[in-house]
């Protein structure tokens, strides 16, 4: 497994979160195939519970 950042988040979810970002900005209508579903937003991660 990776490591984790100062956040919890391994390093590579910042860069995602970001991209997803960029992808927004320039689909703001929503009009890409799936983003009216998702939105351009992850859902919050899973409990251990639940894993």
């Amino acid at each position: 497994m990776g490591r984790m950042g100062k956040t919890g988040q391994p390093p590579w979810a910042k860069r995602i979160l970001k991209l997803l970002e960029q992808a927004k900005a320039k689909d703001p209508d929503l009009v890409r195939f799936g983003a009216y579903s998702h939105r351009y937003k992850l859902s919050p991660p899973a409990s251990e519970e639940m894993i």
